[in-house]
């Protein structure tokens, strides 16, 4: 009979408010996809919302592409951005790095759930929402070593879909472990989800939406009106928004936008 193994319990350090921050670029710039695959590019009138997403749990990047997204290792990408730079090295793509390269038409956000089991992708002017288990993504890895990749295909684990002439504006992840989600949409309704639930509709009007810090209240902007809700949408304080200019008396007509909806 082995020896058991002690695992310590991870205890989260004192979080230290700074803005003694120092950014150093790593390497040098990696293109998507090579330019003879860039057919048709990205419609710069409608470009992705969320074209990143990138889970530190797994060690990886999901990057949007002009016919959808692929999936690489950030070891990879890191160190072939450091042979471009240190080598000059050319001809080096992130979807040839990928280990995963899945296709869409016009990806328009990819939303990682918190616990990153889970990745939400929504196409541009559409309805759907596509939920992808991440493990399932890595699982392909073990295929591909073992020559079964051509024969793999790729497909969503759970699927659902906004009512009427709705589509996805925005999509927010629940800050706890829990796989919910909220969706913001062009006409502003918004709803709640769970993954392989159902979406309930919460209210309309909604301008902007996102969680608190530690998920337990959300914040809704209907026009110049912010309300702070529980997490079960229960209103526990609104705030009426003042929009008078700084520099003179006269008030500007302003309203609380979310994230753009192209």
């Amino acid at each position: 009979m082995g020896t058991p193994i002690e695992i310590e319990e991870e205890i989260e350090g004192d979080h230290i408010v700074t803005t003694d921050f120092f950014f150093d670029k790593i390497g040098d710039s990696i293109p998507i996809k090579p330019p003879e695959h860039v057919n048709p590019k990205f419609d710069l009138q409608n470009p992705p919302s969320l074209p990143l997403a990138v889970s530190e749990r797994s060690h990886l990047i999901f990057v949007a592409h002009s016919s959808g997204f692929c999936v690489a290792k950030t070891k990879d990408v890191i160190d072939a951005a450091k042979e471009i730079k240190e080598n000059g090295k050319k001809g080096v793509f992130i979807q040839e790095l990928s280990v995963v390269d899945v296709s869409f038409e016009k990806v328009h956000i990819l939303a990682l759930s918190t616990n990153e089991s889970t990745l939400s992708v929504s196409l541009s002017h559409s309805p759907d929402i596509h939920f992808f288990s991440v493990q399932s993504l890595l699982d392909k890895v073990c295929y591909r070593f073992l020559l079964l990749w051509d024969y793999i295909e790729v497909k969503p684990s759970f699927f659902c879909s906004l009512d009427g002439s709705n589509y996805v504006k925005d999509i927010h992840w629940a800050k706890k472990a829990e796989n919910s989600f909220l969706v913001l949409s062009n006409l502003g309704k918004l709803y709640s989800g769970v993954v392989d639930g159902h979406l309930q509709h919460v209210m309309d009007n909604v301008d902007a939406v996102e969680w608190s810090v530690k998920g337990k209240f959300v914040a809704v902007a209907k026009e110049s009106i912010l309300s702070i809700l529980s997490s079960k949408f229960k209103e526990r304080l609104c705030i009426s928004l003042s929009f008078k200019s700084w520099v003179d008396e006269s008030d500007v007509q302003c309203s609380v936008k979310g994230r753009k909806a192209i």
